[in-house]
């Protein structure tokens, strides 16, 4: 209000005249609606200096937010398919394990095993040991005839400890070594002479019935399984 009347230097008879008061007053208005909006400017500069930066924290927030939780879908996802291809492969064994020791034998097997034995020049043995031989390579081709369903198995392996547990794992590895254990058995009742004790336990063991009898490979099977199912059924119910 000083500079503006110093500037002006108004004379006594223009201080009396009511337009002046009126034109002062204008002035005096526009002066103070200028250092309003200065002032305002510098307010929301200083409000917009500290809005950026929590802008960017809390984009930054809702990025790495929006990753976490795309990571976990895809992680579960993945465990689910491998719950799925698990539970496969470990009723494809079983299925293999049932077939492999049917007690359900046919001619054109004991065919089979004979061309095969011929073709490896096997020394061909007489008598009661000869039906060990040619059972034996019966049973052997069986286990070779479901080699894809093991196959299966031992590619879901190096995941199972990965998204489960390291039970799972423990239990895929106990059914897979059932081919092995079932295999061993196979060649020693080729060499055991023909009805001893020991010819009818392996007998027994090779011709099982895997779900019920008590034998070493249908028991560790069955158990196998068991822990198996629990783990991906359970991935696979939550859905």
């Amino acid at each position: 209000m000083k500079l503006i009347y110093c500037l002006m230097k108004p004379s006594a008879n223009s201080l009396a005249s009511p337009d002046y008061a009126d034109k002062l007053a204008g002035m005096a208005c526009e002066v103070q609606m200028v250092t309003d909006w200065e002032a305002t400017g510098t307010m929301l500069q200083g409000i917009g200096a500290i809005i950026t930066p929590i802008g960017v924290v809390f984009a930054a927030f809702i990025a790495a937010n929006t990753f976490d939780n795309w990571k976990k879908q895809k992680v579960t996802e993945r465990k689910i398919e491998h719950a799925e291809n698990t539970l496969s492969a470990t009723y494809r064994v079983r299925d293999s394990l049932r077939f492999i020791r049917s007690r359900g034998l046919y001619q054109d097997e004991f065919l089979r095993a004979d061309v095969e034995l011929q073709e490896k020049a096997v020394a061909k043995k007489d008598g009661p040991d000869a039906d060990n031989q040619r059972l034996a390579m019966v049973l052997v081709q069986r286990i070779r005839e479901t080699e894809a369903s093991w196959d299966a198995l031992a590619e879901v392996l190096p995941f199972a400890k990965a998204f489960f547990s390291s039970d799972l794992e423990q239990a895929l590895e106990s059914l897979h070594q059932q081919r092995w254990l079932l295999r061993t058995y196979i060649d020693e009742y080729e060499e055991t002479e023909h009805q001893t004790d020991r010819w009818v336990e392996l007998r027994r063991i090779m011709f099982a019935n895997l779900d019920e009898d008590l034998d070493p490979i249908s028991e560790a099977a069955r158990n196998a399984i068991e822990r198996i199912e629990a783990e991906c059924l359970r991935v696979l119910r939550s859905r």
